[in-house]
């Protein structure tokens, strides 16, 4: 889940000078968001997976105007950002993200157990897919074990 927190003075006078914008000190804070899930099916079917190539990097903003419908800001690299109510949010399904945000991520290595068990039926039922299959195993074989000695590489 993503975090919001409200940036002290000090915080707010680093951003003006890291990026000229004039933020104000009694509406900024700093987003943190969570990294962003996708939902798969419907109720007992549904499965939910974390994307952590789509993890957005933090945002510092400041409020400059905010009504009962409307809100204002300004992002601390200069862009401006306009949130409002009503419209879509309104409707019944608004809230369904909630469900999702509940749902706890289907690990990677257990998606990766199934697609490979999916696979492998693939292949010992239809013959003609038997090659191109084990190519597609031997390459991404490959490529998880270069994944893997980077990662350890980059650890030390």
């Amino acid at each position: 889940a993503g975090a919001v927190e409200r940036l002290d003075r000090t915080a707010v006078e680093a951003l003006r000078r890291q990026h000229g914008t004039p933020l104000r000190f009694d509406t900024a804070v700093r987003i943190d968001f969570g990294t962003p899930r996708l939902s798969i099916g419907r109720g007992g079917w549904a499965r939910t997976f974390e994307l952590p190539a789509g993890q957005s990097p933090p945002v510092s903003l400041c409020t400059t105007y905010v009504d009962e419908r409307l809100r204002l800001a300004r992002a601390a690299g200069g862009g401006r950002l306009v949130f409002t109510r009503g419209g879509l949010a309104d409707e019944p399904l608004a809230d369904s993200w909630r469900a999702v945000a509940d749902q706890t991520p289907v690990r990677p290595r257990s998606v990766a157990a199934v697609a490979l068990g999916i696979l492998a039926s693939l292949a010992a039922a239809v013959p003609p897919l038997r090659r191109p299959l084990q190519l597609a195993a031997l390459v991404g074989g490959a490529g998880a074990a270069v994944r893997v000695a980077e990662s350890r590489r980059r650890a030390r």
